[in-house]
């Protein structure tokens, strides 16, 4: 096995694919954060790959692909009856909310606030590319130009997305 000279990887710098690369599925997925009861009962099945490069990615992107129709023919046999959606009360004025989906690109975060009138006051969206950028720049150390697209377009990262 050849290692090429690389500067150490430094921990928790990416998010999505490119973390499930060659982490352990823990930390890829719930960085510490403990799965629901939900996903206990899916039995969530998380890709994880020893190699860090192009082929790694694009395989997580196949079997979670995968992983995902699993997942959503399981919910579908295990859908409890009841409603499938109920309302939220409005936000209290100047109180924080948070949600933490895991998308197709990793963990994206919605911060909001409301105002005293109940509309939107202050809005982040935490896009996992944000986490992505440096990786991509770390991936192609010892690479040549041509392979440029290649390593770019298999981090598959939203370039509108860091801005938000």
């Amino acid at each position: 096995m050849i290692v090429p000279d690389r500067p150490p990887r430094p921990r928790r710098d990416t998010t999505g694919p490119p973390e499930r690369r060659h982490r352990n599925p823990e930390e890829a997925i719930w960085g510490g954060v403990a799965p629901t009861a939900l996903l206990d009962l899916l039995a969530v099945g998380v890709v994880v790959h020893e190699a860090g490069d192009v082929r790694a990615r694009t395989l997580v992107r196949v079997e979670e692909a995968r992983e995902s129709a699993r997942l959503i023919r399981r919910a579908l046999e295990t859908l409890p009856a009841g409603p499938l959606a109920v309302d939220v009360p409005p936000l209290p004025p100047f109180a924080p909310a948070f949600s933490l989906v895991e998308g197709w690109r990793g963990a994206i975060i919605h911060w909001v606030m409301a105002g005293t009138s109940g509309a939107l006051e202050r809005v982040k969206v935490f896009d996992p590319s944000f986490l992505n950028w440096p990786a991509l720049s770390y991936a192609l150390i010892n690479n040549i130009v041509p392979d440029f697209p290649l390593c770019n377009k298999s981090f598959n990262q939203s370039y509108a997305g860091n801005d938000l």
